[in-house]
């Protein structure tokens, strides 16, 4: 089981991913919740309105920055993650998961049926002269 960090305004890097910094073809996997049990936003709650074609900054644990693209935003059922979200695969990736689809039950509560995938692609570096 994927498991976003306990503090729900952090995002944390999944530790057997890529880190952001490769260049290789494993994606880097980022998970974040929505909001907390009394419904305050989370990290990453805006992602539900991210769409195809956004752009995101990364900065690495050396302050190096990366450009990514949004190339997919994607609904998994919660019991469908497949495992091939964290293995290597043919193109470099930043993935972004976090809860979607939201289920209200009895008294107030709710919880999340889906996961909310956002792939992101590498932007090339421009340098300036």
């Amino acid at each position: 089981m994927l498991s976003p960090p306990d503090d729900v305004r952090r995002a944390g890097i999944w530790s057997d991913g890529a880190p952001l910094a490769d260049d290789g073809r494993s994606p880097t996997v980022i998970t974040g919740h929505v909001s907390d049990r009394t419904d305050r936003a989370g990290a990453f709650l805006a992602l539900w309105d991210v769409q195809v074609g956004a752009v995101a900054v990364t900065v690495d644990e050396d302050g190096a920055e990366r450009r990514w693209r949004v190339v997919g935003v994607r609904h998994v059922a919660k019991d469908a993650l497949s495992r091939a979200e964290f293995l290597p695969g043919t193109e470099r990736r930043l993935r972004l998961i976090t809860c979607a689809s939201r289920q209200s039950g009895t008294g107030g509560a709710f919880h999340y049926a889906d996961n909310l995938i956002v792939d992101l692609a590498p932007q090339p570096t421009r340098t300036v002269r």
